[in-house]
């Protein structure tokens, strides 16, 4: 199997990044494995005996992918690739179709955002209302589709009328450290809760800001730490001195020990309006914190309401704050959340079943 994968990511670019790493054992599994990718500069990287990569740079967003559906043409023609993987079902998706119509390459879509099951992505951008039904149009003429959420393959097939068989759930692996995670689940003299993302709308910081306004009302010894970059950051350092609470809230960069930044929180705590999956809920349960969480992602698959986590509507900032509060006063329930949380995360995929199932997906676009 030859494949070439149209990704957003320029990190694959970054030598021993995370993705280069992941990406060469996908690459291991076919015979050769092609991404395109948009890049500051036009580049091909030569990755491993199996994997190669190339960057597309361009000032004008339009024309970016004009160059990147000409380069498409020219490696599927000389490497005589038979399968095309779209990160999404959007821009590279029409690619890809085209692809499909005009060359005969099978193709495999990628749906890990959870796009269309909600109106908030929609809304966000302007742009976003076109891409929402240009996508819905896409995403029914993939031969294949990767989600990797149980909700999202059930809106595909109950509100899409996919056909399931064409859609394959891979949950996004999350390597477990070598770290003994030993947090006092007792009565705490400082809570202080952990969230963790890109500072976008997506995340709705805001709404966890208010609420933690609300809650410090009722808790006097709670901290709320915020770990990441994004545009509105600066928006929401100043909402969180209109609020009140800025002696009570963090905010820290990035990190690479981010495990550390687990191990001193008490509880975790995700407000997103929209979700995929959710690896940093993931990430929150391997290091043994209690889960605080919108109904987004893995909520209602790896966080049960009230039986591995709390999960609350979206938007719901009444909820929100009875929930956290509820875990602050209660560490038996704090206890049991966590010794649930922990079960459930043991019958998630393993690494070399995930691997079995992305190549699963990959080989059902070609009818194999």
């Amino acid at each position: 199997m030859k494949l070439l994968s149209l990704s957003l990511d320029g990190s694959i670019f970054d030598d021993a990044s995370l993705l280069e790493k992941k990406t060469i054992e996908y690459a291991n599994m076919v015979d050769a494995y092609y991404i395109i990718a948009p890049y500051k500069i036009n580049t091909k990287k030569v990755i491993s005996e199996k994997l190669t990569v190339y960057g597309v740079t361009s000032s004008n967003k339009l024309f970016l992918y004009f160059k990147i559906w000409a380069l498409t043409i020219k490696v599927c023609q000389r490497k005589k690739c038979e399968l095309i993987s779209t990160q999404d079902p959007f821009e590279f998706g029409l690619i890809a179709y085209f692809m499909k119509l005009f060359y005969d390459l099978k193709w495999h879509c990628q749906e890990h955002g959870d796009f269309f099951s909600q109106k908030y992505w929609k809304e966000e951008k302007g742009l976003n209302a076109f891409r929402y039904y240009l996508g819905k149009f896409l995403i029914k003429r993939a031969d294949s589709i990767r989600v990797v959420s149980k909700r999202n393959k059930e809106y595909l097939v109950n509100n899409l009328r996919i056909n399931s068989e064409k859609i394959i759930n891979v949950p996004v692996y999350t390597e477990i450290p070598d770290i003994n995670f030993a947090h006092e689940l007792g009565v705490k003299s400082e809570f202080v809760f952990l969230n963790m993302g890109r500072f976008v709308a997506q995340k709705n910081i805001f709404l966890l800001l208010e609420a933690f306004r609300e809650l410090k009302k009722q808790v006097e010894n709670v901290k709320l730490v915020l770990i990441g970059k994004g545009e509105l950051e600066e928006v929401i350092q100043n909402k969180i001195i209109d609020l009140g609470i800025l002696e009570n809230v963090t905010i820290k960069d990035w990190t690479d020990d981010i495990w550390q930044e687990y191990a001193q929180a008490d509880a975790y705590v995700l407000s997103s309006n929209y979700e995929g999956w959710g690896r940093v809920v993931v990430e929150a349960v391997i290091a043994r914190l209690p889960v605080v969480m919108t109904d987004v992602g893995c909520a209602n698959e790896l966080i049960k309401n009230e039986k591995s986590g709390l999960v609350v509507p979206v938007q719901d900032k009444d909820e929100l704050v009875r929930a956290m509060l509820w875990l602050i006063k209660d560490s038996s329930l704090r206890r049991k959340l966590v010794d649930c949380a922990s079960e459930e995360l043991k019958k998630l995929p393993n690494k070399q079943e995930t691997l079995d199932l992305y190549k699963k997906s990959w080989k059902k676009a070609l009818n194999e």
